[in-house]
């Protein structure tokens, strides 16, 4: 899901914007890394821009404030909150914690990851899925993610782009 979303951004930001770096950290690591602010980090001229925390499991309030608070401490002032696909949340829960945030001025953005990227990808000018294909095959390379996710990227991408 993560490098469906950096890919989807990469096209976005090559025709919108001129100096920007897309950082995705390694999924299901602790976050332990001191530039690490969210799942996957937008630069633009060297100062973070967008926060993306995307979660592919049942998530509960504490993980949302976790996410939050470690954009908040970033000094930014919005997250994004993408959740896969069958994902369970308890929605009066979640809501309450959300109007906090938005009340104290700082956005939280909860969606589904298919409405995202359909959001994303009405943004886009020009989709050029070589450019896609190859740039999430060589994130998934430098990200270090396992072989087996490898594996299951190259096929897809043979099978869906032909590429």
């Amino acid at each position: 899901m993560t490098l469906v979303i950096a890919g989807l951004y990469k096209l976005y930001m090559h025709d919108t914007y001129k100096d920007y770096i897309i950082e995705v950290h390694p999924v299901n690591q602790s976050g332990a890394s001191s530039k690490e602010i969210s799942d996957l980090d937008i630069y633009e001229s060297g100062s973070l821009f967008i926060c993306n925390e995307l979660k592919h499991k049942s998530f509960t309030e504490q993980d949302l404030r976790h996410a939050a608070d470690k954009v908040l401490f970033a000094g930014k002032a919005k997250l994004n909150f993408i959740i896969g696909r069958k994902i369970y949340y308890d929605y009066n829960q979640i809501q309450p914690c959300i109007q906090e945030y938005v009340a104290s001025g700082f956005l939280v953005n909860v969606v589904p990851v298919d409405y995202f990227a359909l959001t994303l990808l009405s943004l886009i000018k020009d989709v050029d899925v070589n450019r896609y294909a190859k740039y999430i095959l060589q994130t998934a390379i430098e990200t270090k993610f396992k072989e087996e996710t490898m594996a299951f990227i190259r096929n897809t991408i043979h099978k869906q782009f032909g590429v």
